[in-house]
């Protein structure tokens, strides 16, 4: 009876040892406590080294993605991230990216896109369908952004924000199922921007008490809305104190360094000029307020009629807005450009030669505003004879057109037989101006590129340094940002019949 005892405890050992020694996921760190690791694998790479990350880590602890550390390489390839997945089928991950460890060892697999043959302004037809794609909405897309692991924001009619994957599809962690709706009060975004911690801010059409009004709202990074922005009472969207005519609401917003939030907009024929907190309350603190008494907002009377159209924060924290202005007559229109100290107060010393604004008749009603530099560059469109062409007017820093930049300070394009552009975008291989052109019978989405000065690069679309794409019927372009590996992605929608947002992507 002993002998089989002993026996069978010997067969129970045995059968421990060889389970033990099957690699199964997981160890232990001599403490009784089960630790797991992440193994990185260049999935088909031909050079460089795979990292390693040499951490035991215990279920739940947070895990950081690393870079492609040892440039590992791949001929014919470039590295496009990781994946839980060695065909790109599990979850994506890019460097600095974070998850939680489970209950087994990881393995990221190196994923690699395909160098294009292409040439500078062709289609990026990795993206979407032959680099296009649409998305049914209520209306068209007026702003993109790009966020810091590449993914790509687009937002616009219906207050909807859509975030897609690098390869166009919809992101569907995002939101729901890649689109994320803001309350009914906000009715359409018209710009945003990105915060240092990944949050989205929007801007844009909201209604609140039966009249129209400049709004915001924030979204956390999954696309939930913020409920640590603005007020419970407001459903989390900040409406301005004041009303705007004609449904024109807050066409634009910045970021400043401290976090602090501007918006443009207009209220009674005026340009007004919001600072919010990163709590999304009006910057109304004794001491740092914003505007007059410290209100939070200042309203600016420019000519007889006027509306902001754009705004941007320069690095020493003063505020460039540009808009239209009617020049008496309510027949003449120029565009202008007003600058603000950092408490609301117009620029009447740097900025206008003492009015604190500059008027132009150059361009007509600017739509597009980047600070390049420290020069101001505004673009929208300019009249030569009985067709209007890209146009763009840059100021050096104290106002005065910068005699560096283009035709001493100004810059013409014919595209097509007659083009405008609304959207502008500044990267390192210089400036982008997109719109809307016709050529013939037909209205097309036309791409601009030019140098840091202004001049049109003839390398884009050679031997143009244009593009024209058909997408349906009448194609606007809105939105334009540049990606970290200098593509270019534009958003906007049609004209007229089909609603949806359109969003393009071009070769740098």
């Amino acid at each position: 009876m002993k002998k089989h005892m002993h026996f069978g405890f010997v067969l129970i050992l045995i059968l421990a040892v060889a389970l033990a020694g099957c690699g199964g996921s997981g160890s232990s760190d001599g403490s009784g406590t089960t630790t797991f690791n992440v193994t990185y694998d260049g999935n088909d790479e031909n050079g460089g080294n795979v990292p390693v990350d040499n951490t035991d880590y215990e279920e739940g602890q947070t895990v950081t993605v690393l870079g492609n550390t040892g440039n590992l390489l791949k001929t014919g390839f470039t590295f496009a991230g990781w994946n839980t997945q060695a065909d790109g089928g599990g979850t994506t991950y890019t460097e600095g990216a974070e998850f939680e460890m489970g209950s087994a060892d990881v393995t990221l697999y190196a994923q690699w896109s395909p160098v294009s043959n292409g040439l500078a302004g062709d289609l990026d037809t990795a993206f979407g369908v032959a680099g296009i794609v649409t998305t049914s909405s209520d209306g068209m897309a007026y702003d993109v952004a790009i966020q810091g692991d590449g993914k790509i924001l687009v937002a616009g009619d219906g207050a909807s924000v859509v975030r897609y994957n690098d390869d166009g599809t919809l992101d569907l962690a995002f939101g729901t199922d890649g689109i994320a709706d803001m309350p009914a009060g906000l009715s359409s975004i018209r710009d945003m921007a990105i915060q240092g911690d990944g949050k989205i801010v929007v801007a844009g059409i909201g209604s609140s008490g039966g009249f129209f009004r400049m709004a915001a709202a924030r979204l956390n990074v999954d696309g939930s809305l913020d409920d640590s922005f603005g007020t419970v009472g407001n459903g989390h969207v900040f409406y301005s104190p004041f009303t705007s005519n004609g449904s024109y609401g807050a066409q634009g917003v910045a970021i400043q360094s401290d976090g602090k939030i501007v918006l443009a907009g207009e209220t009674a024929d005026r340009f007004a000029v919001v600072r919010l907190t990163t709590a999304g309350a009006l910057d109304t603190d004794a001491a740092t307020g914003f505007g007059p008494g410290q209100i939070g907002y200042v309203t600016t009377v420019i000519q007889a009629f006027s509306r902001a159209n754009a705004v941007a924060v320069q690095a020493d924290g003063k505020i460039v807005v540009a808009g239209q202005s009617y020049l008496g007559d309510f027949t003449n229109f120029a565009a202008s450009i007003a600058r603000y100290n950092t408490d609301g107060s117009l620029d009447i010393v740097g900025w206008g030669g003492g009015a604190g604004y500059i008027l132009s008749t150059f361009i007509s009603d600017p739509t597009a505003l980047v600070i390049q530099n420290g020069r101001v560059v505004v673009a929208g469109e300019h009249l030569v004879g009985s067709h209007f062409e890209f146009a763009m007017l840059g100021f050096s820093s104290d106002g005065l057109l910068d005699n560096t930049f283009g035709d001493s300070g100004f810059v013409t394009t014919p595209v097509g037989d007659s083009a405008t552009a609304y959207a502008m975008a500044v990267g390192d291989d210089g400036i982008l101006l997109a719109g809307n052109a016709t050529v013939g019978s037909n209205s097309v989405l036309p791409v601009a590129r030019y140098t840091a000065n202004g001049i049109l690069d003839t390398t884009f679309g050679s031997p143009d340094g244009y593009v024209y794409t058909e997408i349906g019927g009448s194609p606007y372009a809105y939105g334009l940002a540049i990606d970290s590996s200098d593509r270019i992605v534009v958003a906007g929608g049609q004209g007229s019949g089909t609603s949806a947002f359109i969003v393009a992507r071009y070769l740098p």
